[in-house]
């Protein structure tokens, strides 16, 4: 798991290879992302909007 803290806003990323979806003699690999969000800061919080960058490692 990767986490990051920002002002008080902690987001978790958990990855998953997915062996049955997954090709690897075709280049065809699948991953599956389990995101966590968290206030721990002493302030109410409202997610408005997300956006994600998944990048390739190999890339």
């Amino acid at each position: 798991m990767i986490a990051e803290i920002t002002q008080g806003i902690k987001v978790s990323v958990e990855t998953e290879y997915q062996p049955s979806y997954s090709s690897p003699s075709q280049y065809h690999y699948v991953f599956t992302y389990r995101i966590t969000i968290g206030n721990q800061s002493d302030f109410t919080i409202q997610l408005l909007r997300r956006h994600w960058h998944i990048h390739d490692a190999g890339f």
